[in-house]
């Protein structure tokens, strides 16, 4: 499978709307993202995965340095408002070798984990939760890596 980069999405933003409705995410997350395929465990991840893939080869590839500080990456963690519960969850959307469910870690391979990819802080999610289907905010962000200075790829 070819790689993502700026040449294969279009491309790089240089200056990102705070407010695109078009899916973006960093360059180093699609092309790590892409990877995962050779990787995934069972049918239920591939499906996933697939649908991810789809999203990723639509996106706007942005460049780490200008990610807009509310967008939700990889490594992100978020506050969810459940809208009709009023429970709050915290989440860390993380590559699947990373996930843990008894601290928030949520793999991008499920579908909690993708939904949360590219969202946006106020955005509100039909977010599968516990078995069910929640009508979630996206709360806060508690920490992006690239808000804090940290690049990879």
């Amino acid at each position: 499978m070819p790689a993502i980069s700026a040449e294969s999405c279009g491309p790089v933003a240089g200056e990102v709307s705070a407010h695109s409705d078009r899916f973006l995410i960093t360059v180093p997350d699609a092309e790590r993202l892409l990877i995962q395929s050779r990787f995934v465990k069972n049918q239920f991840e591939a499906e996933i995965l697939n649908d991810l893939e789809a999203r990723i080869r639509g996106a706007t590839p942005v460049d780490p340095s200008v990610v807009p500080p509310d967008l939700v990456t990889m490594n992100s963690q978020v506050i969810l408002r459940d809208v009709d519960a009023g429970g709050q969850y915290v989440f860390t959307v993380v590559f699947p070798s990373c996930a843990n469910s008894r601290k928030g870690r949520v793999s991008v391979l499920t579908p909690l984990g993708s939904m949360l990819l590219g969202a946006r802080t106020g955005q509100t999610l039909m977010c599968p939760i516990s078995g069910l289907i929640a009508t979630v905010v996206v709360e806060a962000m508690l920490h992006q890596p690239e808000a804090a200075g940290d690049f990879y790829g």
